[in-house]
């Protein structure tokens, strides 16, 4: 028993024709439009503001900027500051 192809048999002959240079252009051509047609939506989408204002606009330790202090700060406490 043979596992199952990818592509039906009466394709096969015009894969082969095409080259394996072609059909990897070919197939990440079609991956990056699946990707774009996706993630492509999300422009539109507004930001669900749940606690940017709490970790990030209005926190102590992000306004001060990057520093050591901060950096021990974010990878220690879970809580805001």
């Amino acid at each position: 028993m043979t596992a199952p192809s990818l592509f039906p048999s009466r394709m096969l002959p015009a894969l082969t024709r095409i080259g394996a240079p072609m059909q990897e252009f070919v197939s990440v051509g079609l991956i990056a439009l699946a990707v774009i047609a996706v993630y492509g939506q999300i422009g539109a989408h507004r930001p669900i503001p749940f606690d940017d204002s709490l970790y990030l606009t209005d926190n102590v330790w992000v306004l001060r900027g990057l520093t050591w202090e901060g950096v021990v700060w974010a990878f220690t406490n879970v809580d805001a500051a």
